[in-house]
């Protein structure tokens, strides 16, 4: 785990996802996730079945989100990577999620 890591108790793991989305760009840093790419943000229902599916997540949409929402806290050194240090911990203030 990285230094920072983000708790999760007591957040909607749907908002931080739909969040975490909408703060990554099409394809990340390396890849080629433009091909799969779609449009617009992720609604909370959205996030929501994603996660019945599972909370580890590499690639939504084409966009890298190298998280995994599982457990006690949120590790977002992959997600970090893909879009400059801190990048999650702003996603997540910008959406309302954290202070």
């Amino acid at each position: 785990m990285s230094g920072d890591v983000i708790p999760l108790e007591g957040l909607d793991r749907a908002a931080v996802l739909a969040a975490l989305y909408a703060g990554a760009s099409p394809g990340g840093a390396q890849s080629m996730g433009w091909m799969q790419w779609s449009p617009g943000g992720l609604t909370l229902e959205q996030a929501r079945e994603l996660l019945a599916r599972g909370t580890d997540f590499d690639y939504v949409s084409g966009r890298a989100l190298k998280v995994d929402l599982g457990g006690a806290a949120l590790d977002p050194w992959l997600y970090d990577r893909e879009y400059g240090a801190g990048a999650a911990r702003r996603a997540l203030t910008a959406h309302g999620i954290l202070p």
